[in-house]
């Protein structure tokens, strides 16, 4: 009986181990970035499409730039299905501040900077 338990707890052990791997792989990188500020008076007018992906933080967004201003985000693929509204969020703080220099917010910080992080990789291909 000794035998099967800690067989079954080995067992529980690994797959725990391989579920928090996939869960977490990635966080740390993606806390450590750092999203440039970019200059908007030298990104014409049109649509930009960018994605992120690192780890389960995968995200595809779509900026509408109009008279050199951040006009619209729409996402068109969100960080976790379901929780738009967190997206739409963050979206309307970088076009209120016109940036992608905005406080993370507190408690989802990976989120955040994976949406950034999105925005930007649209805007550089200016």
């Amino acid at each position: 009986m000794l035998k099967v338990s800690i067989i079954i707890f080995g067992i529980i052990a690994i797959v725990g181990g391989i579920i928090s791997f996939f869960l977490f792989w990635g966080m740390s990188s993606i806390r450590a970035y750092t999203i440039a500020d970019m200059d908007l008076s030298t990104i014409t007018d049109g649509e930009y499409i960018g994605s992120h992906k690192k780890g389960r933080w995968v995200t595809t967004v779509k900026l509408f730039i109009k008279n050199q201003k951040i006009d619209k985000i729409e996402v068109l693929k969100p960080l976790i299905q379901n929780e738009g509204d967190f997206d739409k969020a963050i979206a309307e703080k970088i076009i209120s501040k016109q940036s992608l220099q905005i406080d993370t917010v507190s408690g989802a910080t990976i989120h955040t900077k994976a949406f950034l992080k999105a925005c930007e990789n649209a805007l550089s291909k200016k």
